[in-house]
């Protein structure tokens, strides 16, 4: 189920609940679901006509960023919402769900890169879409994506992030791995990135939670419409070598 979807039953749930309040900030982070829903059964089925139309471009949104949209839309109507927060998207191929889809380097790479450029596209698609008259007043797209990349590279986290190391889903390659259910660090000075396969440990999301509190206050926001060309690029090479190794 898109958000849009899921947003509409829930403000059916609530109707006649919950007072419309102009003063509420709505904070939306998503994507990363609908993004593994079109790898794994459109690409990696070879619906490929599937894939190209919900993954899009910025010229030409793909379904993914356009539910976003739809669900923008029906808060702005329907919860009389004057102030929305876009947070744009992590890169996913930084956690332990794309590192372990392959055993083989000749797959794994790829669709890391893959991954990579399909995040991208749909932050740019965002920034593309709500930078118009009609949101500007009440939309603010957040870089937090591009932050939490940043972190992720960071001496921290870095040896997790590439080698593929979730903090309950021990992985063999894992350096004598002695993990704390409540802070995830391991060898002494690194912190596991992912708590399981997709989702950050909570020293992670402290920093998200720093840097949406740090843009939101300084209104730092993104508004300039970038190109997409490069992600566009590879994106085809990418499906065609993914696909030629199945």
């Amino acid at each position: 189920m898109n958000m849009n979807s899921l947003l509409s039953v829930a403000l059916q749930m609530t109707e006649g609940e919950v007072v419309k309040n102009d003063n509420t900030a709505y904070l939306i982070y998503i994507g990363g679901n609908d993004i593994a829903e079109t790898l794994s059964n459109d690409l990696l089925s070879f619906k490929l006509k599937t894939f190209f139309s919900k993954v899009g471009s910025v010229s030409f949104p793909g379904t993914i960023a356009m539910n976003v949209k739809a669900a923008v839309d029906n808060l702005i109507q329907n919860a009389n919402a004057k102030r929305i927060y876009i947070l744009t998207y992590l890169n996913v191929a930084n956690l332990p769900t794309a590192y372990n889809q392959s055993s083989s380097p000749l797959i794994r790479w790829p669709l890391k890169k893959l991954i990579s450029s399909v995040v991208s596209t749909y932050n740019k698609q965002l920034i593309s879409l709500f930078n118009t008259a009609t949101y500007q007043s009440i939309i603010n797209v957040l870089p937090i994506g591009q932050t939490i990349d940043k972190v992720a590279q960071t001496p921290q986290f870095y040896h997790s992030v590439q080698n593929g190391l979730s903090c309950i889903n021990q992985v063999a390659t894992a350096t004598n791995p002695q993990p704390n259910i409540n802070n995830c660090n391991y060898n002494n000075n690194q912190t596991y990135f992912a708590w399981n396969n997709s989702h950050l440990t909570t020293i992670a999301n402290q920093y998200v939670a720093y840097q949406i509190y740090y843009n939101m206050i300084n209104s730092i926001h993104l508004k300039t419409i970038q190109s997409d060309a490069k992600e566009q690029e590879t994106i085809k090479k990418s499906v065609s070598s993914i696909l030629a190794l199945r």
